[in-house]
């Protein structure tokens, strides 16, 4: 078998959309009976329906890349996922930290935990170009 046939090609062509729809209907009201507020459970899985696109095992977006690039497949998906490691970070802070998603808490708190968030992420080390 090909490296190129080794990945399930049903999972990867899945949309993002179809994905969250699936999400939604399956996890939410697991994520809701947590305790996660109804807004951060979606953004929950939105989120990380989009995300799986570069991500291993499925990483379609970074498969096509690779192809297009003519590059090893799972090293770009490697790449690809060191690139967006800060991204995984996010959907937990939607959901233990709710003051992110606008509205769900008193504005205070919602700049306080954007500017908070702005000046970590301006500590986070700048990724450099392979070339």
């Amino acid at each position: 078998m090909s490296e190129e046939s080794a990945f399930d090609p049903v999972n990867t062509s899945i949309q993002s959309d179809v994905k969250y729809a699936i999400g939604a209907s399956v996890l939410a009201p697991a994520l809701i009976k947590l305790g996660a507020l109804p807004l951060a459970a979606h953004m929950f899985l939105f989120y990380f329906s989009v995300i799986s696109a570069v991500t291993p095992p499925v990483a379609f977006a970074s498969f096509a890349a690779a192809s297009i690039a003519k590059a090893p497949m799972w090293e770009t998906s490697i790449e690809s996922m060191r690139f967006g490691i800060a991204g995984y970070v996010v959907p937990f802070m939607f959901v233990y930290g709710s003051s992110l998603l606008v509205g769900t808490q008193p504005w205070p708190e919602t700049l306080l935990a954007l500017a908070t968030g702005r000046w970590a992420r301006s500590l986070w080390p700048r990724q450099r170009s392979a070339t």
